[in-house]
């Protein structure tokens, strides 16, 4: 059965709009997804006969890092929704943050979330994107995983050791709805952890439109 959502997006504490999306399950598994539009773009992942995803997004790609505090919301909204307390972060473009969050009960206690965008300049999915302009891709799940560890090697090429300890890496998928079908998510999960123990980040998470299409990939729990 389909899964409907239905919210204003000042449930992220952004401009209230109407919204809509549709997640399409078969045994369990996401096979599809579909959204109204937000700020100017349509996205939408189906996965086809032959087990590959087709991916299309309708409008104007993102500019520079205007995504970026909205996916640190939903990151702040998706750790808080499993027990975290932290308030809603802001643009700090700090070093190597670029949003921080404060503990609600701890102030000194802050989050640092770095955003990186889950895909590149693969398959040319933004570059052929402009305004009214549609862009329609199709992905293997080893694609989608070879994607994003290409996105999470160049972030920590840029990051000293020490530096990457520090920061929650939110890699953006929020207009990436290839990320939400099952088999690239399950992909993603099984084949990225190690990749990010290694590289030593804090938290690594795939940020998807709603926080809980969102999910951990790897979280160091060391103290």
């Amino acid at each position: 059965m389909p899964d409907k959502h239905f919210c204003g997006a000042d449930d992220l504490g952004l401009a209230i709009t109407e919204y809509a999306s549709l997640v399409k399950s078969q045994e369990g598994r996401v096979i599809g997804f579909a959204e109204t539009e937000r700020d100017g773009v349509y996205t939408q992942a189906d996965v086809n006969k032959e087990g590959k995803i087709l991916m299309t997004i309708t409008g104007p790609p993102p500019q520079g890092e205007s995504d970026t505090l909205a996916v640190a919301r939903i990151l702040v909204t998706a750790l808080n929704a499993r027990g975290d307390d932290w308030g809603m972060p802001r643009e700090v473009h700090d070093g190597y943050c670029d949003c921080k969050a404060e503990d609600v009960t701890n102030p000194s206690n802050q989050l640092c979330i770095q955003v990186v965008r889950a895909i590149g300049g693969d398959k040319n999915v933004w570059k052929s994107l402009g305004k009214r302009t549609t862009s329609t891709t199709e992905w293997t799940a080893e694609e989608v995983v070879r994607a994003a560890e290409v996105r999470l090697l160049s972030k920590a090429k840029r990051l000293s050791r020490n530096d990457r300890a520090k920061v929650v890496i939110a890699l953006d998928a929020n207009r990436l709805p290839a990320f939400l079908m099952q088999e690239a998510k399950d992909s993603v999960l099984g084949q990225l952890a190690s990749v990010c123990k290694a590289l030593g980040f804090a938290a690594v998470w795939i940020i998807g439109p709603r926080p809980e299409l969102s999910s951990c990939l790897y979280e160091n729990t060391q103290t």
